[in-house]
């Protein structure tokens, strides 16, 4: 039997390493624009509450109250339904310079409201002002009962 041809042994090519590309550089970016933010304070305005006032009132009877509101704003009352409101008033002297003369002359002013109850019912009462800078307007309403 005749050996089998021997082969010589075989290298392989040579590799060649893959084509470099060079490094790629980002596009130049231009940096974002931003626009100032101008923060304003917005006051707060403080609410206001209402006087207190009767739940309940027997007929004929009555409930006082001053012109200012807790709050020293001035104050408006108003009623529907079963009493009526109205304004109290105060005449005072006041002396008044006519000439070179001191003459006292008589002047009225409100000095506060009543709320008197008429009827058997409810009376709805509103308490109101327009507030002010600091504030905010002043709008309570409140029920009582007549009996």
């Amino acid at each position: 039997t005749t050996p089998p041809p021997t082969t010589p042994p075989t290298t392989p090519p040579p590799t060649t390493p893959p084509p470099t590309t060079p490094p790629t550089t980002p596009p130049p970016t231009t940096p974002p624009v931003t626009t100032p933010v101008v923060s304003q304070v917005v006051p707060q305005k403080i609410a206001q509450i209402g006087p207190k006032f009767p739940a309940r009132l027997n007929k004929g009877k009555t409930a006082k109250f001053t012109m200012k509101a807790p709050s020293g704003l001035p104050l408006k009352v108003t009623s529907v339904g079963k009493c009526k409101t109205t304004k109290v008033m105060k005449t005072v002297n006041v002396k008044v310079l006519v000439g070179k003369k001191k003459v006292s002359k008589k002047v009225k002013s409100q000095t506060g409201w009543v709320v008197t109850a008429t009827t058997k019912g409810v009376c709805t009462v509103k308490f109101a002002n327009s507030g002010d800078a600091t504030r905010n307007p002043l709008s309570v309403t409140g029920k009582i009962t007549v009996k």
